[in-house]
């Protein structure tokens, strides 16, 4: 095969060329070897500039930290930044939380099955009266479950019904630590075990007859509870648990970022795929399930996201620590609050830089923004 930079570059030389002709060709081979060097460069700098493209479109995101906004009504007269908003939001969460009684172990299921088929990450023994915490309905429940310490101290197995369903929690020192699982039924029939990951959990609750949606995935919070006895009700009780509990005790942020993506989907603004089907956010360094389109709306909810998000590895609850976690959730945090026209953009300027440097009614108002989401 003719390598096509040096394709019509070669000239035969006769026997018998004066040396005039030979130094003539010995120059005009010489600067078509200068041709082909500036071709080549040139082409390396356009395939360079092509994967700069490239690589810049991946990772771009909107950082709204430092833009500012104005809270509507604007008759309440406040400007503040993505980050202030973003640290509001923490500050109720945490006033929230405040208010919440600890989780106390209930009256275990009389007759508890285990699932049956290979699944050597959840305990033959099932619940008992010390480490059974109840029927999980609401988002309080939720909330204080996500705050139940799970660190290899007191309970390491701890078990929770959703429906007929039983999940367990690992709570085992281990890189499964904090993961929940379907154990099985409560009412001494059988069932059959299954994958924990994301896109596994997806595929069993979602199908064309019974698509994962946003009303399905509200039952699990809105009181009513999970109601299907089915394994495809199973599996979407234990993605939802795993993103209300595992997810949010992890970064305790992801409590109300759950509801705003729950608000998002319900108005047509994401799909069910994206917030809890297990696909990577775009611009991630990480990513745990690379065959899946990198468009996914969920913090966390996806594998590789401790790199990504948290600075060397699960930070302290208080949301994210990596420059690129907080400005997903900055991100994340004032789309929504877009959605629910809490907030307007302005050209007026951010007069402080922290939640702090706002007066205490102010500050009140601004955190007010996310009560609807507890």
């Amino acid at each position: 095969m003719r390598n096509r930079f040096y394709e019509g570059s070669h000239r035969p030389v006769t026997r018998g060329h004066s040396q005039h002709a030979s130094l003539l060709d010995s120059v005009e081979r010489t600067w078509q070897r200068r041709r082909r060097v500036r071709s080549t460069i040139l082409k390396l700098a356009a395939a360079g500039a092509v994967v700069a493209l490239f690589v810049v479109a991946e990772n771009c995101r909107a950082d709204d930290r430092r833009t500012c906004f104005a809270v509507t009504p604007t008759s309440t007269n406040i400007v503040v930044s993505g980050n202030v908003l973003r640290l509001a939001a923490l500050a109720a969460t945490m006033s929230t939380l405040g208010g919440d009684s600890a989780l106390a172990a209930a009256t275990a299921p009389s007759d508890p099955v285990r699932c049956t088929g290979v699944n050597t990450s959840i305990p033959a023994a099932g619940p008992t009266a010390t480490n059974y915490y109840g029927a999980v309905t609401n988002k309080a429940k939720f909330r204080r479950f996500s705050q139940l310490a799970c660190n290899n101290v007191g309970p390491v197995d701890q078990y929770f019904s959703m429906g007929k369903a039983i999940y367990y929690r690992n709570c085992h020192t281990g890189a499964g630590i904090n993961y929940i699982y379907f154990w099985g039924k409560q009412d001494g029939n059988a069932s059959t075990c299954f994958g924990s990951t994301y896109p596994e959990m997806y595929a069993i609750a979602n199908s064309t007859s019974n698509p994962v949606t946003a009303t399905r995935m509200a039952t699990v919070y809105n009181n009513t509870g999970l109601t299907e006895d089915t394994q495809a009700g199973y599996a979407l009780g234990n993605m939802m648990a795993a993103a209300l509990i595992a997810e949010s005790a992890r970064d305790f942020l992801v409590i109300p970022e759950n509801y705003m993506l729950m608000d998002r989907l319900a108005a047509g603004k994401i799909t069910a795929l994206q917030l809890i089907g297990g696909h990577c956010v775009g611009g991630a360094e990480t990513c745990g399930n690379t065959a899946a389109t990198q468009d996914g709306a969920h913090p966390l909810a996806w594998g590789g996201a401790q790199a990504s998000m948290m600075t060397g590895g699960w930070g302290t609850s208080n949301g994210a620590t990596s420059d690129f976690g907080m400005a997903f959730e900055t991100d994340l945090i004032v789309n929504w609050l877009k959605d629910k026209n809490k907030i307007a953009t302005t050209t007026a300027s951010c007069p402080v830089t922290t939640l702090g440097g706002y007066g205490g009614q102010q500050q009140t108002t601004i955190r007010g923004l996310f009560t609807s989401l507890f």
